[in-house]
């Protein structure tokens, strides 16, 4: 019995019998080594730790301003819950610095960083995204709009996180939503590499994609047709193509801008179309003719220069209308008289189109103007404009929603926010639009005439090219988008022969282009005779005043400058500058 004894001390082990037989004791134990075979949960992304930054801010080193300045409201505000200003980079690597995906880092927009374009994957244009990714907390969404939204969502988490000198989010954030509904209805375009996308006035939406092709622009058209849209319209212009497609709410001006591998997309509200050749019929009463207004004035006697007002008579009887000069009774009542003294019928008049090349008051002052005056006194059919939105110019405001609210008070009128490559027909006249802002954009406004819309205008047989205050910057594009077939017969002199923007001067410069490729034997220039002292010797007008194509220049000043269209050069019988 006392060799016996060890085999009694075993009893602990006996006693591990009822545990064993012990139904819910069995049944756990599986779940107790499964537990110990898994990895801990993922510790928490730190922002700020112990009063220290620890996760930096990175945004693109070429952010635009919206970015940038969101950026720095998003660390201010973090330092209003702990007491840290995070830091903030770009990612710009100096030469010999390499990318490091280990670092815990915020990324804000669309860095050139992996995570910054993998977040965005299946992510529609109105939408947004907070998320983790590897270790980087991604900050972005296509819009700048968005981009906001997604970092007040990390901020309102913030503010909830944020005690005694620590920031700690958590390690499975995830968080999407849309800020522009109507964006979303424009279809992936999964070529190239995205650019930007910009907001642009009545609501319209501006994506830019670079390094892409004709054929993934044709292949991308295809793919719009798939998503229920309708083709309205398309034209070419020197390889760069431009499309229209519409569907019950939304209109998309598409296009590729073949100098440069580019697409530029934009979906707007369905509002009113461009006429087109198909739909228009009419019938002639009159000889076509084209007028350009004197709109000079004195002060103190003095002659000083003048606005901008170019009427076009169609052989229906109609008019177009090409902005207007000042905001006068005198140059709204000149317009009114002319249109009256050369309308088939005086108490119908009719204006098929009235453009708008930019808010400057010598040119949209007078269409406000002639709305207040006599807009009950004729028709209005379409007014046509690319009024840039506040977001993009620092001047102009004003005017801009003010020469809107002006179309307003014509009866019945058609609104259109022109684009690049659109035709529009009105009887025998054809208006092609050839540059608008949209195809400057996001290149820096320093320079408010770059805003003017530019178009060609055929009648009569016969081409215009209208220029309206065309900067030098704007032509640039302008020459890139058309070179040769800026070939004209008449051209506007852009801006009266002034002052036309940063290097305006320079012995090649983009206007001195746009003129010897239009070579129009007619010039138009919307100033006064002295003008010629003091502008003619500018490079670029020396430039195009002696072109062997230059045949005639017709200066505005006090008079009206009125030609048959067909016209012959040197039989107007008016005084020309050119001898």
């Amino acid at each position: 019995s006392t060799t016996a004894a060890p085999a009694t001390t075993a009893a602990p082990a006996t006693t591990a019998a009822p545990a064993t037989t012990a139904a819910p004791a069995t049944t756990a134990a599986p779940a107790t080594t499964e537990f110990s075979q898994t990895e801990p949960p993922e510790p928490g992304i730190e922002i700020v730790k112990n009063g220290t930054s620890a996760c930096p801010i990175v945004r693109p080193a070429a952010a635009d301003k919206a970015i940038v300045d969101a950026t720095v409201f998003m660390a201010r505000t973090i330092a209003k819950y702990v007491g840290i200003t995070p830091r903030i980079n770009t990612d710009f690597l100096k030469p010999g610095s390499e990318y490091n995906s280990d670092k815990t880092e915020i990324l804000v927009g669309h860095t050139g960083y992996r995570e910054s374009a993998e977040a965005l994957k299946g992510l529609d244009y109105g939408d947004y995204i907070l998320t983790r990714i590897g270790n980087k907390l991604v900050v972005n969404a296509w819009t700048a709009d968005g981009v906001d939204e997604a970092i007040y969502e990390l901020l309102r988490m913030a503010k909830k996180s944020a005690s005694d000198g620590n920031l700690v989010l958590p390690a499975d954030i995830h968080i999407t939503g849309t800020v522009v509904e109507s964006i979303n209805d424009l279809p992936a375009y999964t070529d190239g590499s995205f650019h930007s996308v910009i907001t642009m006035s009545n609501k319209n939406y501006l994506l830019i994609f670079d390094h892409t092709s004709a054929d993934a622009f044709a292949a991308y058209l295809n793919t719009v047709e798939q998503n229920g849209y309708t083709l309205y319209a398309e034209n070419e212009i020197n390889k760069n193509k431009f499309v229209t497609y519409i569907n019950d709410k939304y209109i998309l001006n598409l296009s590729y801008y073949d100098f440069n591998a580019q697409a530029r997309l934009i979906i707007e509200p369905m509002s009113a179309l461009p006429p087109r050749e198909a739909d228009n019929t009419y019938t002639a009463v009159t000889d076509p003719k084209f007028a350009m207004l004197g709109l000079a004035y004195s002060v103190n006697g003095e002659v000083q220069g003048n606005g901008q007002c170019m009427i076009w008579q169609l052989s229906d009887g109609s008019f177009i209308i090409h902005d207007g000069g000042f905001n006068r009774d005198r140059d709204a009542r000149q317009i009114y008289t002319f249109l009256r003294e050369h309308a088939p019928d005086k108490n119908n008049i009719v204006i098929s189109a009235w453009i708008i090349s930019h808010a400057h008051g010598d040119h949209d002052g007078a269409f406000y103007n002639f709305s207040q005056n006599y807009a009950s006194q004729v028709k209005l059919k379409y007014f046509i404009s690319n009024l840039p939105t506040a977001d993009l110019v620092t001047e102009g405001t004003t005017a801009m929603q003010r020469t809107l609210n002006a179309a307003k008070n014509f009866k019945g009128v058609n609104v259109i926010q022109a684009h690049v490559g659109q035709e529009y027909y009105f009887a025998d006249a054809r208006v092609e639009v050839l540059y608008t802002i949209d195809s400057f954009v996001p290149g820096s406004l320093s320079y408010f005439n770059t805003t003017s819309l530019v178009v060609h205008l055929d009648l009569g047989g016969q081409r215009f090219l209208v220029l309206g205050d065309a900067s030098n910057e704007a032509a640039g594009v302008l020459y890139s988008i058309c070179g040769d077939y800026l070939k004209s017969d008449f051209v506007q002199i852009a801006h009266h022969g002034g002052q036309t923007g940063p290097s305006e001067n320079a012995p090649f410069s983009n206007l001195t282009r746009v003129y010897s490729s239009a070579a129009a034997p007619v010039a138009l220039w919307p100033a006064i005779a002295r003008a010629i002292n003091s502008y003619g010797v500018l490079p670029r007008n020396t430039a195009w005043m002696n072109l062997p194509t230059t045949k005639e220049i017709f200066m505005a000043g006090d008079r009206q400058v009125v030609l048959p269209l067909p016209y012959t050069y040197g039989t107007s019988g008016l005084e020309s500058i050119l001898k």
